[in-house]
C-alpha cells in the first residue's frame, strides 16, 4: 500500500483518507501508529477485514465509516475499539 513509510508513525493523530482507494492493508499499516486518534474512511473499499486490524486501538476516538462496504461482520471489532 502507498502508506507503507506511515508504519508504525509516533506522532500520526489525525488521516483522512475519503474518496480514496484506501483498502484494508491500509488499515493494518494504520494501526501501528500508536497516537492514532482520528480516521476518515468515507467512501472507501475497506470491508470488516480491514476494520478488525483496529481492534483494540489504544488511541483511537473518531472513526468515520459512510458509504464504505461494510456489512454486519465487523460490529465485533468496533466494539474492542476502546474509546
Amino acid at each position: 500500500a502507498g502508506l507503507v513509510g506511515l508504519r508504525g508513525a509516533p506522532l500520526l493523530e489525525a488521516v483522512v483518507l475519503k474518496h480514496t482507494a484506501c483498502a484494508d492493508d491500509a488499515l493494518e499499516i494504520l494501526a501501528t501508529c500508536p497516537r492514532l486518534r482520528k480516521l476518515d474512511l468515507d467512501d472507501t473499499p475497506v470491508t470488516g477485514n480491514g476494520i478488525k486490524h483496529l481492534a483494540g486501538h489504544p488511541a483511537l476516538e473518531e472513526l468515520s465509516l459512510q458509504g464504505t462496504k461494510l456489512d454486519e461482520g465487523w460490529l465485533p471489532s468496533l466494539a474492542r475499539i476502546p474509546k
